[in-house]
């Protein structure tokens, strides 16, 4: 926290060129980075715990599959 996060803002939304719809579309790129920084600075290696969860409940899933029921025989 704390730290400065670069944006792509173009110089034209810095001098105040951007209106209406391109606004508010600048302002979603700008909200997009925020948020991805912020993850990235409170989550290091997130990314990778997901894919490792993801992988786990697969073979759960696999697994429960394999077990016979009664609509299966």
């Amino acid at each position: 926290m704390g730290q400065e996060v670069e944006t792509e803002v173009p110089r034209a939304a810095e001098a105040g060129l951007y209106t209406g719809e391109d606004k508010g579309r600048l302002c979603a790129l700008v909200r997009a980075q925020l948020v991805r920084a912020q993850h990235a600075d409170a989550a290091p290696g997130a990314v990778q715990r997901s894919r490792v969860r993801a992988r786990e409940k697969e073979k759960i899933k696999k697994r429960l599959d394999a077990v016979p029921t009664r609509d299966r025989g």
